[in-house]
């Protein structure tokens, strides 16, 4: 028996290893590219890696503890650090909350829509609007520090690059990287067509989709194409990092898992409808996403097989969350649900008064997910 128990235990090790998966679900400076260890949630999926997965550990219950209204519709995920939460909203807001209260600490006007998730490193709180203009502000008032203007309309959220840079994608087709001091601009790399995912960055290296149809690996010191991965259909996803593996979902219905170091297919996962949601990738061994086809899929992270579905009354635009044992997401039928990430089993679920396109995040055990209602929502 103790033998058959240890060739068990090497065969689960060899299969992390070979795929590599992390050995837990915990973030730490190393996987955070440099970046300190408080901030390395306060962005667009929970670190520059965008696994999508939360170092909280809490179990939650699906009890709203609070709700902001805000003016306009909320599109973006929220970013939250341990006290606060930054969201934006259609009407040209960008608002900074109490985490603990959903409290309004102070709110910013701009000229556009702030369809983006905020960047916060230290300090300073970095985001693009699509009116072409990319702003640093100061997290803690909201007042305004540097403006950048690029080619195009940005619906891109930024993402740390390493050596004091971060890095987005625009409506010109480029790719950006700056100074995260004064918005000098480091370099630009040219895509074929509008980029509106997210880049991921691993230390080194940047990826990001664009409407080309292409997923691209560029050098992130210096902006030079490593290599190109054609889908088929337009890439609004942003991909995932997970160990030696990239995963990114694209608009002609599947979700791709690439080796990062040549952009090599390693499976191909068909939904009925576009992946426009980031997935989440955990040490499970299991990437989590949802499809405009109604349905959220578990899906083997080494085979590409379908583990478990579920299935919800509208497209699935929102990006996953994992914390602990559930999984997080909204629908466009107006509901955010928690599920076992090990079955599909439904927790709970809480209905709002409009889509709930934005991904949910959490932070010191409250989860905060926005809605097309107005309204930003803290659970528990």
């Amino acid at each position: 028996m103790r033998r058959r128990a240890l060739g068990t235990a090497c065969v689960v090790l060899l299969f992390f290893a070979s795929v590599g998966l992390w050995t837990d679900c915990e973030r730490s400076e190393k996987r955070g590219g440099g970046i300190p260890p408080d901030t390395l949630e306060a962005m667009f999926r929970n670190g520059p890696r965008h696994d999508g997965v939360s170092a909280e550990k809490v179990r939650t219950e699906g009890r709203v503890v609070w709700t902001s209204e805000l003016n306009g519709w909320i599109r973006a995920d929220a970013a939250a650090t341990t006290d606060r939460v930054y969201v934006g909203t259609s009407l040209r807001k960008l608002y900074c909350l109490a985490l603990e209260t959903g409290e309004r600490v102070w709110e910013q006007d701009f000229e556009q829509s702030v369809v983006v998730t905020p960047l916060i490193m230290g300090d300073r709180l970095y985001l693009g609007l699509p009116d072409t203009k990319f702003y640093a502000l100061d997290a803690t008032t909201g007042a305004r520090i540097w403006k950048f203007e690029a080619g195009a309309g940005i619906n891109s959220s930024a993402t740390p690059a390493g050596s004091g840079r971060l890095a987005f994608g625009a409506w010109d087709g480029s790719l950006y990287s700056l100074a995260a001091v004064d918005g000098t601009e480091a370099w630009r790399f040219r895509a074929g067509a509008a980029v509106m995912s997210s880049p991921a960055f691993d230390g080194k290296d940047l990826y990001v989709g664009s409407q080309d149809g292409n997923i691209y690996s560029v050098d992130g010191g210096n902006g030079k194409e490593h290599w190109r991965y054609r889908t088929g259909g337009p890439v609004a996803s942003s991909p995932a990092i997970a160990g030696r593996l990239l995963f990114e979902g694209s608009s002609d219905g599947k979700l791709y898992c690439l080796s990062r170091a040549k952009g090599k297919k390693r499976w191909v996962f068909e939904t009925g409808g576009a992946v426009t949601a980031s997935p989440a990738v955990c040490s499970d061994g299991v990437v989590y996403v949802g499809s405009h086809d109604g349905i959220f899929y578990a899906v083997d992270a080494k085979t590409g097989k379908k583990k478990w579905a579920f299935g919800t009354g509208g497209p699935v635009r929102s990006s996953a969350l994992v914390a602990g044992d559930q999984v997080y997401f909204g629908s466009d039928d107006k509901f955010i649900y928690s599920l076992r990430k090990q079955t599909g089993e439904l927790v709970w679920k809480i209905q709002t008064g409009g889509y709930v396109r934005a991904g949910p995040v959490m932070k010191s055990g409250v989860l905060v997910v926005g809605s097309y209602d107005g309204r930003l929502y803290g659970i528990r």
